[in-house]
């Protein structure tokens, strides 16, 4: 009795080409279809994804802007109350500080009094930010020049994020309140 051969039957052969085409065109139009339903499902999400931080960004810039707006408007509304001999006492440029930290949580860090030179007349503060001259910071030529000035955010000295809001420009005897928050 002859062995029986390895090779498979023409029958048979056709019979797996028929599933490997049947498995291929039943199972490449579901992977395609998928395929584009994916990318598409993606694109979307991002799309929504990006546009919902685009708002949650824009609202927090608006709430930044009006912080800073009020932040402005109480120091000017300081250095404009006092009469300028007062704003020379360090003691009451500590008691306004306090009173402003009072009311607004601890955002003031520092107050001073500078005199139309950049030289520091009177502070409020911890000790390690007093300086005796402003004249030659950069801030301090552009603030000069105008009634309200806000800095740019920086860590400067403080090595912590802070800005500058000077004030009072058209005061007497170029009467400042400086403060970083």
């Amino acid at each position: 009795m002859a062995p029986p051969s390895l090779s498979p039957h023409p029958g048979q052969m056709a019979e797996r080409t028929l599933r490997r085409v049947t498995i291929t065109v039943a199972i490449a139009p579901l992977l395609l279809v998928s395929a584009i339903l994916f990318y598409a499902y993606d694109i979307i999400y991002r799309s929504t994804v990006m546009d919902h931080l685009a708002s949650h960004v824009a609202r927090h810039a608006h709430i930044m802007d009006r912080f800073l707006h009020e932040c402005t408007a109480t120091l000017s509304l300081e250095a404009s109350r006092g009469a300028i001999e007062k704003l020379r006492e360090s003691l009451y440029l500590e008691e306004r500080l306090t009173a402003l930290n009072t009311a607004f949580a601890q955002v003031y860090t520092d107050m001073g009094l500078l005199d139309p030179r950049g030289n520091q007349v009177s502070y409020a503060g911890p000790p390690q930010y007093r300086r005796p001259s402003y004249a030659d910071e950069p801030w301090y030529a552009h603030a000069r020049t105008q009634e309200h000035f806000l800095s740019d955010v920086a860590l400067g000295s403080r090595r912590r994020p802070h800005f500058l809001s000077p004030s009072g420009k058209s005061m007497p005897l170029g009467r400042r309140g400086s403060c970083a928050g």
